[in-house]
């Protein structure tokens, strides 16, 4: 790796902390709102860091495997990965189902205004040089492939290795 990538590479980490971090900020208040949907702190800490490396593979994903070169479809892919991959993540941690699916539809809203500030304000950044090729149906359905493999690698570790009760 050149120094330029790797000076690229902590840019867009830290667009995608930016992200996350105003996520977290909106999705603290929406959770001390209501003592329903109330959290521990660690609850915090923990999507932190497991959005950052999700946003960074997501934006990574759509970018090389989709070819995608279009920054709205970039400020909405991130969050909605995001936002999949943590609400799989309280699903197999056993939490309740209501809360799981209202927080996927709130989590993607949540992260959608950090996400189309820094793809709008530092688009030389996350979205780089323009891809080669277009994004086809194949590429989709190779993507949509590879967080179902995702997915699939969650349930391994939730169920059989950590041996959560959820089925």
């Amino acid at each position: 790796m050149s120094r330029s990538s790797i000076s690229h590479f902590f840019k867009q980490l830290g667009l995608m902390m930016v992200i996350v971090g105003s996520g977290t900020i909106i999705d603290w208040i929406v959770h001390s709102s209501s003592l329903r949907f109330h959290v521990e702190p660690e609850y915090y800490l923990g999507k932190i860091i497991f959005g950052i490396v999700w946003s960074l593979i997501a934006l990574w994903a759509l970018k090389r495997l989709v070819r995608v070169s279009s920054t709205t479809t970039l400020a909405i892919g991130v969050p909605a990965t995001i936002a999949l991959f943590l609400q799989t993540k309280y699903f197999y941690q056993g939490y309740n189902n209501f809360f799981v699916f209202l927080f996927l539809v709130l989590h993607f809203f949540m992260f959608l205004p950090g996400s189309f500030w820094a793809f709008k304000k530092h688009s030389e950044v996350l979205v780089g040089d323009p891809v080669v090729g277009r994004p086809t149906p194949a590429r989709w359905a190779g993507f949509a492939g590879l967080i179902l493999l995702a997915e699939f690698a969650f349930f391994v570790y939730f169920i059989w290795i950590l041996n959560y009760p959820r089925f």
